[in-house]
């Protein structure tokens, strides 16, 4: 078997070549010779199809059949391949021939059938595929309700010593003629503010607002959306506004898709309902409209009206918000949302700025609607957030005040206004029942603190509240590194007013002045300073009391010491004037003094200074200085400290003290 090309090539006296004379190849040449043996044409019965769909073939669609046929000599052996859509008892209605030697696609007269063209493709073991593409025409006669139509496929081999085979009832292609239409709204949108939700059935609007109103044009049998729309097919929109018809002519685009915006009138209306009307025009003869639509606009111009409940809200104690009963009432004519209530509610200061974090809010449920009031209910839990520092509530304290409000709108987008929303919220009286421990007057023990020690740190703890209650009341230092270390930590109960002295322990560990903060319920950024009992920040000293220096008990025997010996100097000095008087008085009788002083002898050996000369005046009597060698710096500590006295002085240098360092630390 096989196939020779022939074509013509030559040109005419002017040099002009021929016209359709073909060219080299199969595909290009002027006429094909076959070849052939006397063999058998096949129709491959499995591989035959239709693209009905829901076993449908749409009018005015573009549709598929397709066949595969095998002959050994080629297709071009055949003469021509018949589709009958109605079967073989049908050869004008619905039928289509190919003659795959001219690659022509016809049909008869009256087949209400417009061919379009047929793809071949060449498959292996000489079969070819042959996909017929057409298009039903909409007056394409309509069979009998329940009757299905099943296509028959023959083929005519051109030799006229073979059969030509026909393939027959086949049932799994039966199909039915689809030319009724439907269309849908599928999106009303509000595009002017206030904007209400989209919906395809009822969409709440404002008067005067735009609208948009989007749909499609299906097939009723196969919900397929019409590709291939007739040219003067078009839609009608209709409704009443009052006693107004509004009417619009809509295009159908190519994809079978709508768009046609409507502007609202501004007159107000005693009856808000608008019913849409929508008709399919122009279709083509035998063709219907099935267009059935439920479709309405509710033009709602007024906001919805926000009442709370007699007892809602009214007086609230700051102790008892975590179950509280609200009850609201929202009314509206042309309708509210389904669905629960946004309540909202912060708690501000005294000075009406909102406490950061306590913003909240909770899903109040519907519980009825009857006529246009809608009603929600239920309890609520108020309590203030968690405060993502201390893990405890959000502290409220007197003047603390609440703010609720609702965020609401009706279906027509219109939001509601007045008391109860968010710029006019509505404030509860707030009782603040408070339980607060402050803490004051510490006492520390010693006063004087060094390395190494351990401090006991008492403290008055005192609940300042008007409720009694317990709290956690801890020892916290910020370490040198910025962290916070606990050192120790009670409960404590305290009923209204009442106070109690707690003491914490604390080991001293370095220099200085240590950061260390008392604590109630775990609120650092709120701790009280630990101080001395003057007020003044810690300073603990290196070293210990003895070492590097005097402990305190010596050095307050010294300072007695010390005092001891000015008063002892200053006995000293009153009873040498004394003397003095009284010597005079004896010079002023030399008898008596003559033979009085011989018998004083004995004092003369006691006191060197009987024997000094006392006539020279008073002033020049002094005590005696003692010059005794001692410590290189006693001079100096004479100097700074005059009252002292050299023994004193003395001990001090010599257990390691400077000059300086007892100016410092006497003279702080």
């Amino acid at each position: 078997n096989g196939r020779v090309s022939l074509w013509f090539e030559g040109t005419d006296y002017a040099g002009w070549e021929y016209d359709n004379s073909g060219s080299a190849g199969l595909e290009n040449d002027f006429a094909t010779f076959y070849t052939a043996t006397n063999t058998e044409t096949v129709i491959i019965s499995t591989t035959v199809q239709l693209d009905a769909v829901n076993e449908h073939l749409m009018a005015g669609q573009e549709h598929v059949f397709s066949v595969q046929v095998q002959d050994s000599n080629g297709i071009g052996t055949l003469s021509e391949v018949t589709v009958m859509l109605m079967g073989d008892g049908e050869m004008v209605k619905g039928a289509m021939s190919y003659d795959p030697r001219t690659d022509q696609l016809t049909t008869p007269p009256n087949s209400h059938v417009t061919p379009l063209f047929v793809d071949v493709t060449e498959n292996s073991n000489s079969i070819w595929t042959l996909d017929y593409h057409f298009v039903l025409d909409w007056d394409f006669p309509i069979q009998n309700p329940g009757v299905w139509s099943i296509p028959a496929v023959e083929a005519f081999d051109s030799d006229p010593n073979t059969n030509d085979p026909k393939l027959t009832n086949v049932a799994d292609l039966r199909w039915r003629l689809d030319n009724e239409l439907s269309a849908v709204i599928t999106d009303m949108v509000d595009q002017s503010p206030p904007l209400s939700p989209n919906s395809d059935s009822r969409l709440y609007v404002g008067e005067g607002d735009d609208i948009l109103i989007q749909g499609n044009v299906k097939f009723t049998q196969t919900g397929e959306l019409i590709t291939n729309v007739p040219e003067d097919m078009k839609l009608s929109l209709e409704f009443w506004y009052g006693a107004k018809l509004q009417s619009y002519i809509v295009d159908i685009l190519a994809d079978g898709t709508f768009e046609q915006v409507i502007i609202l009138p501004t007159q107000s209306l005693s009856d808000p309902r608008l019913p849409l009307s929508l008709e399919i025009i122009d279709i083509p003869q035998f063709g219907s409209d099935a267009t059935s639509i439920d479709a309405m606009i509710i033009v709602d111009s007024l906001p919805p009206v926000l009442t709370f409940g007699a007892n809602t809200l009214v007086t609230l104690q700051s102790n008892s918000l975590d179950e509280v009963f609200v009850s609201i009432m929202l009314d509206d004519a042309g309708g509210i949302p389904s669905g629960p209530l946004d309540l909202n509610w912060a708690f501000t200061y005294n000075t009406g700025a909102e406490k950061t974090g306590s913003r909240d809010n909770y899903s109040l449920p519907l519980v009825s609607q009857i006529g246009n009031t809608w009603t929600y209910q239920g309890y609520v839990n108020l309590t203030p957030n968690i405060d993502p520092n201390t893990g405890m509530p959000l502290k409220l304290v007197e003047g603390d005040r609440m703010n609720v409000w609702i965020n609401a709108q009706d279906l027509a987008g219109n939001i509601v206004i007045g008391p109860g929303t968010e710029n006019f919220p509505k404030s509860p009286q707030l009782s603040i029942q408070y339980f607060q421990i402050d803490i004051s007057s510490f006492e520390l023990s010693p006063e004087n603190q060094y390395m190494g020690q351990t401090i006991d740190i008492s403290f008055l703890a005192k609940n300042n509240g008007n409720i009694a209650g317990s709290g956690n009341v801890s020892l916290w230092e910020l370490d040198e590194s910025g962290n916070w270390v606990n050192w120790d930590h009670t409960i404590v109960e305290l009923e209204t007013q009442a106070a109690q002295r707690l003491t914490f322990s604390f080991e001293t560990y370095r220099p200085g002045d240590p950061d260390l903060f008392i604590v109630v319920d775990g609120d650092l950024t709120n701790g009280f300073r630990v101080l001395s009992s003057n007020g003044e920040s810690l300073n603990v000293r290196s070293g210990s009391p003895d070492e590097g220096g005097m402990s305190g008990l010596m050095i307050g025997a010294i300072a007695i010491g010390a005092v001891v010996v000015i008063l002892l100097g200053v006995v000293i000095l009153m009873r040498r004037s004394t003397d003095r008087g009284y010597y005079e008085e004896w010079e002023e009788e030399e008898d008596f003094v003559s033979q009085d002083y011989g018998r004083q002898g004995n004092y003369q050996s006691e006191s060197p200074a009987a024997t000094q000369d006392f006539s020279g005046p008073q002033e020049s009597y002094a005590p005696p200085v003692s010059e005794t060698p001692g410590h290189p710096e006693l001079q100096a500590a004479r100097e700074a400290f005059p009252n002292w006295g050299d023994e004193v002085l003395t001990e001090y240098l010599e257990n390691g003290w400077s000059v300086q360092q007892m100016i410092d630390e006497f003279y702080e």
